[in-house]
C-alpha cells in the first residue's frame, strides 16, 4: 500500500519546484525518518518538533520529538535531539545524536552524496548511512515555462539495536521532495523493514511555509514498529547560527 500511495502523491506533485527538507525526527536533515545528502546551510541553526502516537504491543502512548543541527565544519553536520517516548507502563525516552559529512555536493551531472552515522539512546541504537540526492527535471522547458522538478533520494543503511533486541541488519530507503505550489510541498519515503520491525517504514506528509524560516508540516507515517500507522505534525524552525556571523 505505501508504495502506491506514494506514486500516487508523485503524480499529483508534478506542478512546481521541489523545496529541501527540515530535520527529521532524529535530529539529521533529510525526510521525516530518514537522511538526505543535504546539510545545513553555514549560517543556520535547523529545529523541529514532532508528535505522534506509537502504538505497539509494548508502548501505546504519545511519542514527541525535539531534534536540530547545524554544521560545525564546511562539510560536516552535528545534530542533537530529544525523544520522549514514554506512557503509564514504559518509560523509554532518551537523546539522539549524529553526524553527517558531505562527500560532494550536488552538480549538473552528479548527485549530492553524504555519508553518516547515527545514535539514538531509548532504542538503544546504533546506525550508519550513505545517500546519494538529486534534482530531477521532468519535461522540457516551453514558452518561458520551467520544467517541473522533483528531489529524489536513495540510500542504504546498517542500524544496530543492542537492547533487548539484540539484531542488526541492512536496509534501503528512498524518497523525493516535491511543490505543490508557491508555499505547499510533498515529502514521501519508503523503505525496506529492518529485523526488529514488524512492518514497512514509509511516510507521506504536506508541508505549508508559513514564513521564509518558518513551516508546518502534517501526514501519516509507519515507524516499522508501530500496528497501524500513525498521524504525524511538526513544526520546524530556522535561526541564525549566531557564531557563523
Amino acid at each position: 500500500m505505501a508504495p502506491k500511495m506514494l506514486l500516487i502523491a508523485l503524480a499529483i506533485s508534478l506542478t512546481a519546484g521541489a523545496v529541501l527538507a527540515d530535520p527529521n525526527f532524529y535530529g539529521q536533515t533529510g525526510l521525516t525518518l530518514n537522511p538526505t545528502a543535504d546539510i545545513a546551510e553555514p549560517d543556520e541553526i535547523q529545529a523541529r518538533l514532532s508528535t505522534m502516537n506509537q502504538d505497539t504491543a509494548l508502548l501505546d502512548g504519545k511519542w514527541w520529538a525535539v531534534s536540530g543541527n547545524g554544521i560545525v565544519s564546511e562539510k560536516l553536520e552535528l545534530s542533537l535531539g530529544y525523544v520522549n517516548q514514554s506512557d503509564v507502563l514504559v518509560d523509554d525516552s532518551g537523546i539522539t545524536a549524529g553526524l553527517k559529512y558531505s562527500l560532494q555536493p550536488e552538480n549538473e551531472k552528479s548527485p549530492a552524496i553524504a555519508l553518516g552515522g547515527i545514535w539514538v539512546s531509548s532504542m538503544d541504537q546504533t546506525g550508519a548511512y550513505l545517500v546519494l540526492s538529486k534534482t530531477l527535471s521532468i519535461g522540457e522547458e516551453k514558452m518561458g515555462k520551467q520544467p517541473k522538478k522533483v528531489r529524489g533520494h536513495l540510500g542504504i543503511r546498517w542500524d544496530e539495536f543492542s537492547g533487548a533486541a539484540d539484531e542488526s541488519d541492512v536496509t534501503v530507503f528512498g524518497g523525493l521532495n516535491a511543490g505543490l505550489g508557491t508555499s505547499l510541498s510533498f515529502e514521501g519515503e519508503v523503505g525496506t523493514r529492518h529485523n526488529v520491525q514488524a512492518e514497512t517504514p514509509w511516510a507521506a506528509l504536506l508541508k505549508y511555509q508559513i514564513t521564509r524560516k518558518t513551516c508546518v508540516s502534517a501526514g501519516m507515517v509507519q515507524t516499522g514498529f508501530s500496528d497501524d500507522p500513525e498521524f504525524i505534525i511538526s513544526l520546524g524552525q530556522v535561526w541564525p547560527n549566531l557564531e557563523m556571523k
